[in-house]
């Protein structure tokens, strides 16, 4: 792949991203979660290696806390709420938002009701920046596939669109 490899804002990897991104393109065209986990562990001197937790009972643990991770980030709640013409409908919003820890200086993240996280001035304020910054993100991506897109103006129109309204 031609490009400098980096990590994405906010990435919790640690290692030299060119290097891991070198490892991955060893790997092959199509690379799988299994193909990468099983090239780090074959090359233990690799900078894949090092992303992974390979004691066995640490790891269980981790995987439990992405597993509760991915189900607070996919329960929803479905209400009925009224239109401003009145009508009703039923809107569904995630349950919980991820927000940072007011109880906490270390930076910490927990999950909230989507109430408390809509009501409480830091934790709006952390969430509509998250939509502010899911938008931008978007914009990056639009760019970078605009020859893709059927009509890459009125897209990214509505992007702008968007964040003005954030």
């Amino acid at each position: 792949m031609k490009g400098v490899y980096s990590w994405k804002t906010g990435s919790h990897c640690k290692g030299d991203a060119t290097k891991v991104g070198a490892e991955l393109e060893e790997i092959g065209e199509q690379v799988t979660p299994e193909a990468v986990v099983a090239f780090a562990a074959k090359h233990k001197k690799s900078e894949l290696h090092g992303e992974f937790e390979w004691d066995n009972e640490t790891a269980g643990h981790l995987h439990r806390l992405n597993q509760a991770r991915h189900l607070l980030s996919c329960i929803v709640i479905e209400r009925e709420v009224k239109t401003p013409k009145g009508k009703k409908e039923v809107v569904i919003t995630r349950a919980f938002e991820n927000v940072k820890d007011l109880n906490n200086e270390d930076g910490k993240r927990v999950y909230v009701p989507i109430d408390v996280a809509l009501t409480v001035p830091e934790h709006r304020d952390f969430v509509i920046s998250g939509i502010f910054k899911a938008i931008q993100d978007l914009q990056d991506k639009a760019r970078a596939y605009d020859s893709y897109l059927k009509n890459p103006v009125k897209f990214n129109s509505g992007l702008n669109t968007a964040l003005k309204a954030v």
